[in-house]
């Protein structure tokens, strides 16, 4: 689940996903991709898994590396405290 619930999530480019288990948050960020967009990044699995959701998927295998470049179209968030 989100640590600051599901609106922390509103903007966000990435969804950082490490496994499928319910405390880790797969559901919130298909749930956010769907509603607000950004990618569910995760192993092969989970971003396929977000895809079949309806999410936007971005699958890294383990060791890969990727820049994530910021997005022009959302502005800087503050993160919650």
């Amino acid at each position: 689940m989100a640590p600051f619930g599901m609106e922390s999530l509103e903007g966000a480019d990435l969804l950082l996903v490490s496994h499928s288990h319910d405390d880790h948050g797969l559901k919130d960020a298909i749930e956010a991709s769907k509603r607000w967009g950004g990618k569910v990044v995760g192993i092969f699995e989970l971003a396929n898994y977000a895809e079949r959701e309806g999410a936007e998927g971005f699958p890294l295998t383990q060791g890969s590396k990727h820049t994530f470049l910021p997005s022009p179209s959302r502005e800087k968030a503050e993160c919650p405290r």
